[in-house]
């Protein structure tokens, strides 16, 4: 008998690589909720927006960086639509 596959992923950017057209484009990019900066790309990052900046300021601090807000449905769909994905690769 096999023995199952235990698979752990950390995706710290689902909240905004939900919200962008193509994930993998380049920017400086952050996503949003309730005022407040959740999540950054890293080129918004590297201009010094971060995670609970409230969006005000990140607009002041890096006033290139796209502000997305957060949308939590496509949020919730991410983990099942990442695993049906990952199905695709057969297990060894």
């Amino acid at each position: 008998m096999k023995t199952p596959l235990l698979l752990r992923l950390y995706l710290p950017l689902v909240p905004l690589e939900t919200l962008r057209r193509c994930w993998s484009e380049t920017g400086a990019y952050a996503a949003m909720e309730s005022g407040q900066v959740l999540t950054t790309s890293p080129l918004a990052t590297h201009a010094g927006v971060r995670a609970g900046l409230p969006t005000d300021g990140a607009a002041a601090i890096a006033p290139d960086t796209v502000l997305l807000e957060s949308d939590p449905a496509k949020e919730a769909a991410a983990p099942e639509a990442i695993a049906l994905a990952l199905l695709q690769f057969p297990q060894k």
